[in-house]
């Protein structure tokens, strides 16, 4: 292959990577870390306290204030939103390597970017516009998937200054940090898994294992660092033991066995590795609702966590296709 051909196919790639999949105003939050934790609130209430009528007959969350109208634009190599149509200069580009997941509320007339750093939260008037979104970004993320590209959470934290892992039986001195604070939204999730189907039998072992619909059992269970906050805002690393089951993450009290924290697995986007911090068996398990960081004993233990919650992760997808075939 000659050089002319070189360049031919790195133009093609080029243009591949600048293919519009879809473009349209939606609302968002000037500063989403606010919107999150507003949205509820403000879906579910007004500053009275009595219900909020819906405008238009719609749950127009993003139209109560503080929104702002925005060009935003999903190409196959990248998401980026404008502050107008112009598209001279955006406000945040968002590589496709960094996207994990989305979530498209119809009901909300919300969706939902999650990425290794932040969730991104838009709003449209009109639910035909959230369908063609929905369809652009299950392209974008299959696209995504199947190239296959390096998987990182970049740790807005400063590891270097924190303190040691912290062993004394000192359990309602913390809380699990995440790095998303939750918002009260509904406990129904979108992934309905409860409908069972006759398992291929090249399969039959995976779904034994992960599937949800099956009687509970424990899949792995060890001793974890995770990731919490002292008195007064002091971040460090507490040791805790950790349960993962068919159906949740539990985490617990080493001395005691009391239950800290238990995750839904139905809720979960993601498990990733932590490949910026400076430890070398660093994870993070992405939620719709937080980000929770951990660290295993070894590297061979942080692969073991990692490929267990993403085959959760996993089945709960192929279910979830496999009940939209029967539906269609």
């Amino acid at each position: 292959m000659d050089q002319n051909d070189d360049l031919k196919l790195l133009y093609t790639d080029t243009q591949h990577f600048n293919d519009v999949l879809i473009s349209s105003f939606l609302f968002k939050k000037s500063s989403s870390s606010a919107a999150t934790n507003k949205l509820a609130s403000d879906h579910k209430q007004s500053p009275s306290g009595t219900s909020s009528p819906d405008i238009g007959g719609s749950h127009h969350w993003f139209m109560r204030g503080g929104f702002h109208k925005y060009w935003c634009v999903l190409r196959r190599g990248q998401f980026s939103y404008y502050k107008d149509k112009n598209e001279r200069k955006p406000v945040d580009v968002i590589p496709a390597d960094q996207v994990l997941d989305f979530r498209v509320r119809m009901e909300e007339y919300r969706l939902d970017i999650y990425t290794k750093e932040k969730t991104l939260s838009f709003g449209s008037e009109s639910q035909e516009v959230l369908r063609n979104w929905d369809v652009a970004l299950q392209e974008f993320v299959s696209d995504r998937r199947r190239s296959s590209l390096p998987m990182r959470i970049y740790d807005s934290g400063n590891d270097e200054n924190d303190n040691e892992c912290i062993c004394e039986d000192d359990d309602d001195d913390f809380e699990i940090l995440s790095e998303a604070q939750p918002h009260n939204q509904e406990k129904e999730r979108d992934r309905n898994v409860g409908s069972s189907f006759k398992v291929p039998d090249e399969d039959r072992e995976f779904y034994a294992i992960y599937n949800p619909e099956q009687p509970n059992r424990v899949i792995q269970k060890g001793t974890l660092l995770c990731r919490v906050k002292k008195r007064l805002g002091r971040k460090s690393w507490k040791r805790v033991n950790a349960v993962l089951e068919n159906t949740s993450l539990l985490i617990k009290s080493v001395s005691s066995g009391r239950l800290y924290k238990k995750i839904d697995l139905n809720g979960v986007v993601d498990c990733i590795e932590d490949e910026k911090s400076r430890y070398d068996t660093g994870f993070a398990i992405i939620t719709y609702d937080e980000r929770l960081k951990f660290r295993a004993p070894s590297e061979q233990d942080t692969i073991e966590w990692i490929m267990n919650l993403k085959s959760c992760v996993l089945v709960r997808k192929k279910l979830e296709e496999h009940k939209n075939l029967c539906e269609a």
